[in-house]
């Protein structure tokens, strides 16, 4: 009983929010003043008279109608419009899910990604549109369940082959993990074994293997597979018959048999999965998302050729209202047009005042405590206008702040230079030491990094011209220890 009152509630809610829309109001109005014409005067008034004002009622109620009715389709455009945008991002997060964390060796250790749990987010949320939608009346009238029950079912596919894919990619495994890590362990037992027992050129087939094995995975081309064996067989035989002794043959027989029975079940794995978007659970996925694509564009087109059949609907309507009601129509507008137009003057005025006082504390707007649009741009441009002023205070306290820690610095600044220029030479010392001399010290910032030093012993004359690190105060403060 409570749930039943809660709905009844939100359905009354919106009923309210509706009237107070100018629309809502204009239809109210005009259908009042029909309900007063209709009443039954004094006077018995002609039956034509009431038919056609029987049919204006049934316009206003089939008006209504058509309104609630676009909502929906507008909801269900915007439900779909959602699950379009999700699946592209779905698609763009798997992307790059194969591009960057299949080479990524933390995925192996921990086996999370950022990727997918984003893309299990999204994918719930699509899931849960579709449920929506497939639980939704208005789709009935537009025979799509069966589609988007086909959606369902496409997703469901689409999501049992990803995850199959996902399991492939983290059993096939990368570098140090999965099936290549045990490979590459195991070529490493026969690189160790075959520095000792095998002979350069042999050495040089384990290189040729390595090499397969790359270039295998690198350009995925089956060839490669046989390339491979075929050097691995050669080398095997080699081993059955020359290496000894018999304890290291086998060992090494054995590392070899297991490098090529996990290079060859690495190689399986990436033909199911597929060397390319047209092979192997790759492709299946490509044809699924394409599938998928192409039912919602259809969805969307059912809802968009519905959206404009009921649009046709509603303008037809509304032409029967204007040439059956033109009389109605003129005096309800010029009593109406007065009544939202007033408003709407005395609004344009006070924001006019408030521009021509350039936006001053003292200028206030006008507050329409109305419950339409008028109203709500009132207050919109009430705070608009609160916060204006908020924002011009809190620049001027920051510029004046910015000025006086400007004016601190370069105060600072010009003192720690007459500091810099007091322990420079003076103009005697060098007029002392040198007849003829010039002296060029142009600081960057105010400060320098650099400074020149003069001294004299006996008859010997020192001089150093000096290139500190850095600039400006860090550089300042190497000059005064470099002077020291």
């Amino acid at each position: 009983m409570h749930y039943f009152c809660v709905i009844r509630q939100e359905k009354l809610d919106i009923l309210v929010f509706r009237f107070h829309t100018i629309k809502s109001k204009l239809l109210f109005y005009f259908a009042i003043f029909l309900v007063i014409t209709f009443l039954k005067p004094p006077y018995k008034k002609p039956k034509y008279v009431r038919v056609v004002l029987k049919i204006t009622f049934t316009i206003i109620a089939a008006n209504f109608w058509f309104d609630q009715k676009k909502e929906k389709i507008e909801q269900i455009a915007l439900q779909l419009h959602s699950i379009n945008l999700n699946t592209q991002i779905i698609n763009r997060l798997e992307s790059d899910f194969f591009k960057d964390e299949i080479i990524n060796a933390q995925f192996y250790i921990t086996e999370k990604s950022k990727y997918l749990q984003q893309r299990d987010s999204l994918l719930i949320r699509v899931r849960s549109a579709l449920q929506s939608l497939e639980n939704n009346q208005e789709t009935a009238s537009f025979d799509i369940h069966h589609q988007i029950a086909d959606i369902v079912n496409q997703y469901n596919e689409y999501e049992g082959i990803f995850n199959q894919l996902i399991y492939l990619i983290k059993y096939r495994g990368f570098k140090d993990y999965g099936l290549e890590g045990y490979m590459r362990d195991a070529i490493h037992q026969v690189e160790d074994s075959g520095r000792v027992h095998l002979p350069y050129h042999h050495k040089l087939t384990i290189l040729m293997i390595r090499r397969h094995e790359k270039d295998f995975i690198l350009r995925k081309q089956p060839f490669y597979i046989d390339l491979l064996n075929k050097e691995v067989n050669k080398l095997r035989k080699y081993v059955q018959t020359k290496v000894w002794p018999t304890k290291v043959q086998y060992r090494l027989d054995g590392d070899l048999q297991l490098y090529q029975e996990l290079f060859i079940a690495l190689a399986d794995v990436e033909a199911t999965i597929g060397y390319n978007n047209d092979q192997g659970i790759r492709r299946d996925l490509k044809i699924l998302a394409e599938n998928i694509k192409m039912k919602l564009e259809k969805l969307n087109q059912v809802i968009s050729v519905s959206s404009k059949e009921l649009e046709n609907q509603i303008t037809l309507t509304l032409f029967l209202i204007m040439t059956t009601c033109v009389v109605l129509i003129i005096i309800l507008g010029y009593t109406i047009t007065r009544m939202l137009s007033h408003p709407i003057r005395r609004l344009s005025q006070s924001i006019g005042e408030v521009i021509q006082s350039n936006f001053s504390k003292n200028s206030s707007l006008l507050k329409l405590n109305t419950k339409d649009e008028i109203g709500e741009l009132s207050q919109d441009f009430a705070y608009m206008l609160e916060t204006v002023h908020f924002t011009m205070d809190e620049i001027r306290q920051k510029s004046a702040k910015i000025e006086e820690k400007q004016t601190l610095l370069m105060d600072s600044l010009r003192y720690a230079k007459q500091i810099q220029q007091a322990i420079l030479p003076e103009a005697y010392e060098f007029e002392e030491a040198f007849q003829d001399y010039f002296i060029i010290f142009k600081a960057q910032q105010i400060v320098s990094g650099d400074f020149y030093w003069l001294h004299q012993r006996g008859k010997k004359t020192f001089i150093a011209v000096v290139d500190c690190t850095g600039h400006g105060v860090p550089g300042a403060f190497m000059s005064m220890i470099g002077n020291h």
